[in-house]
């Protein structure tokens, strides 16, 4: 059983492909579930790993502030602006972070 998350880490990132990172990265969370690093690196790969996560670090911060992160961004990426007259596509169900209309 190796311990050493930077290795871990380092022979992950040597892969090209996202898979075969996802893979390493799995494989060392096994022997290491509660380290938030492994837990980090493979969330970068494969963000539906994040309730997962939290579930077994729910302490770490930099858990906790990947999911902030994350989910600020979605907003900012579903949100409309009203500029004027022009109103937020309400239809679609998405609701501008400006004025929340």
């Amino acid at each position: 059983m190796c311990k050493n998350i930077p290795l871990w880490l380092a022979k992950a990132n040597l892969e090209i492909e996202e898979i075969r990172k996802l893979a390493i990265l799995e494989q060392a969370r096994r022997q290491n579930p509660k380290n938030p690093d492994l837990w980090l690196a493979s969330i970068r790969l494969d963000l539906s790993l994040l309730p997962q996560a939290l579930q077994e670090c729910p302490n770490s911060g930099i858990l906790l502030a990947e999911e902030i992160e994350t989910s600020i961004e979605n907003k900012q990426e579903n949100s409309y602006f009203c500029f004027g007259s022009i109103r937020c596509s309400k239809y679609i169900g998405y609701r501008c972070y400006r004025c929340q209309c």
